[in-house]
């Protein structure tokens, strides 16, 4: 009769020889489902208009217009959502490369909603400083608590950061309003022109940080920009010969009839050990 501390030990050898399996349960891929269900968003599939749907879940940023998975409320229900897009605002270029003055009655806003005009312009206010102004044609009542970022059209799950949605008050449709190039940090306008410019702004800082941590090489005596011609440069020269000297003080039976011999190809740039270098310098 088997001990008990054999039995057990039987025991768990058996389950480890059988194979986990799934059920098939899991919770669907979000993005693959609403494609299925409602076609891609950047597709428009519910046509194209020049004002935001009044009731919709999702946004997304789709470059020159934005789609809203829009739905209606009817006698029977609520229809089915479709992808409704509406095209972003067109900035006009300012005549002659130089922005004229901002409108005498213009209302200055901290930001304005860009759902809420169909084209702007920059313009210069009294004191210099560059405006964007426009007529405002709709209302907004923007969002104070934040919503979710804006997510482009690569998924439909955007991204964890915050955003205040810009207002567009009733008062001032019709009139002339002018709002700074760059919004308040924790305020978007729905990804018009100051979210482009903010954009933008950010991606040519990242830029500059890696080429700071990452400088390019200019120059290199083991790569050069063309190939180079049969006499070597000083630079390489004196390379290869600190090498040498250091492969015949450290095994001279070795490096007794030693030749360095270079590849053919590109060249590429290689490290050479401090150590040697700082015994060449002791023995030139």
């Amino acid at each position: 009769m088997k001990s008990p501390c054999v039995l057990k030990m039987t025991i768990l050898v058996i389950f480890l020889l059988f194979r986990g399996s799934h059920g098939g349960f899991q919770s669907p891929d979000p993005v693959a489902l609403s494609r299925a269900l409602f076609g891609s968003p950047c597709d428009c599939g519910g046509g194209t208009f020049t004002v935001r749907p009044a009731t919709y879940t999702q946004e997304v940023d789709c470059g020159e217009k934005t789609a809203y998975l829009a739905y209606r409320h009817s006698i029977t229900g609520v229809s089915k959502p479709k992808w409704e897009c509406v095209r972003k605002p067109r900035v006009i270029p300012p005549n002659g490369g130089q922005p004229g003055p901002c409108p005498s009655d213009c209302n200055y806003l901290e930001a304005l909603h860009s759902t809420c005009y169909s084209s702007t312009q920059q313009c210069s206010g009294s004191s210099g400083t560059v405006y964007l102004t426009t007529i405002q044609e709709r209302e907004y009542g923007g969002s104070t608590g934040g919503d979710w970022a804006h997510i482009t059209s690569q998924g439909l799950r955007g991204s964890t950061n915050k955003y205040a949605q810009a207002s567009c008050r009733k008062e001032n449709i019709g009139k002339n309003v002018c709002w700074p190039l760059h919004a308040p940090v924790h305020i978007s306008d729905g990804g018009g022109p100051t979210d482009q410019i903010r954009e933008h702004e950010v991606r040519e800082r990242i830029n500059e940080i890696i080429k700071s941590m990452y400088p390019p090489i200019h120059y290199h005596p083991l790569a050069l920009p063309k190939p180079r011609g049969t006499d070597l440069d000083v630079q390489t020269s004196e390379i290869l010969e600190a090498t040498l000297k250091a492969l015949n003080y450290s095994n001279p039976d070795l490096a007794a009839d030693c030749w360095l011999c270079m590849a053919l190809g590109t060249p590429m740039p290689i490290a050479l050990m401090s150590k040697w270098l700082h015994i060449h310098k002791l023995h030139t």
